[in-house]
């Protein structure tokens, strides 16, 4: 049986962005009516980034996901992008202000998103993948292509759970910025 959620029509051809993190108050509104509807808590983690490749900053905000890193050509390790104080996933407390945070892109750095199945991935002792691992990944595999290296952290991650499917679900985003001339 499916059911239908009705969500309020928006006209956009009107609307200006206040901020880059507009996007995360409105689907924050957008889960709203669903909890009105049914007393249903409906919510989803989001992180939102715009990269500005004059000034060489990534603009984002986090809704409850976890914290992407940021790897930088010449820095020591990866950078978690975690926020000072974690905000919640949308579609759990309306009319949140969400906030931003802006931080260094320069040419050549590589923005790496993930879903928690990566972090929860578990061995047969449950023990689980985690941040630590992932971040022994990411320093240990720094230089490579986008490509190679979420080739590398599924592989890794695979190896350390026995397994090729996972129980949670396991999504990758890597974005690279062209590197200078």
């Amino acid at each position: 049986q499916k059911t239908a959620y009705e969500i309020p029509k928006r006209d956009w051809s009107s609307d200006v962005c206040s901020s880059d993190l507009h996007v995360l108050g409105e689907i924050n509104h957008a889960l709203e009516p669903i909890y009105a509807q049914t007393g249903e808590s409906v919510f989803a983690t989001a992180f939102f980034g715009v990269i500005d490749t004059a000034k060489h900053t990534l603009t984002y905000g986090n809704a409850g996901h976890p914290p992407p890193f940021v790897l930088s050509p010449g820095a020591a390790q990866a950078v978690a992008l975690v926020p000072a104080d974690p905000e919640p996933a949308t579609g759990l407390v309306p009319g949140f202000p969400y906030s931003s945070g802006t931080t260094p892109f320069p040419p050549g750095a590589m923005l790496l998103g993930y879903t928690d199945g990566v972090l929860e991935a578990a061995d047969a002792s449950d023990n689980i993948f985690g941040d630590t691992r992932l971040r022994a990944v990411l320093d240990k595999n720094r230089g490579r292509s986008a490509d190679e290296l979420l080739t590398q952290l599924v592989r890794d991650v695979e190896s350390f759970s026995g397994k090729n499917v996972f129980d949670d679900d396991v999504c990758l985003v890597a974005i690279e910025a062209a590197p200078a001339n």
